[in-house]
């Protein structure tokens, strides 16, 4: 009799926990994918912006390449990031994608953001590309990109010698 009032009130308190969702689920919910900054979880991707670092040696400050997958009248938004104690001002993005040299012009001033708890500021700038460099980049064997900064050239790579940075393998996921 003891396990039969024992079991009923464990039963009663049970079905007070149980709820059954009646709503519809959120149209939209943003989910943070390694490499990714955006994606909404709906039945079409509204924007995606991948970004990694390009190649960089041992205790070197190693820049962010990002891409947002949205054209602009055929043009897609690249941005650098580069990673430092002092701001670095950046004027022009030049990418010598196998020995052919593409050099586009930033299209706003330099941001700066100071990471939280430490001296290094985040110093990010955007140019804008048409399709065609991307098309170049899917089938290049090397790709070096030079930054040029009130601190000089910044010279990091992309793609070299069979050695893909985070920057370019997220680029092959995304490009179609």
């Amino acid at each position: 009799m003891k396990s039969f009032l024992g079991l009923s009130i464990i039963t009663i308190l049970l079905t007070g926990c149980i709820t059954v969702h009646t709503g519809k689920p959120a149209a939209t919910k943003e989910i943070k994918l390694k490499g990714a900054n955006i994606v909404e979880n709906t039945k079409t991707t509204n924007r995606i912006v991948t970004r990694g670092q390009l190649i960089c040696e041992a205790g070197q400050s190693c820049p962010e390449l990002s891409i947002d997958w949205q054209p602009t009248r055929g043009e897609y938004a690249l941005s650098l990031h580069l990673y430092d104690q002092k701001q670095l001002e950046m004027n022009e993005f030049t990418f010598i994608v196998d020995g052919k040299i593409y050099s586009y012009s930033v299209i706003g001033q330099t941001d700066y953001r100071q990471l939280e708890k430490s001296n290094i500021v985040d110093s990010s700038n955007t140019v804008m590309v048409p399709d065609r460099l991307l098309k170049n980049f899917k089938n290049a064997k090397n790709i070096a990109v030079v930054m040029s900064t009130n601190q000089g050239d910044i010279t990091h790579y992309m793609y070299k010698n069979n050695v893909k940075s985070d920057a370019y393998r997220l680029f092959l996921r995304a490009y179609t």
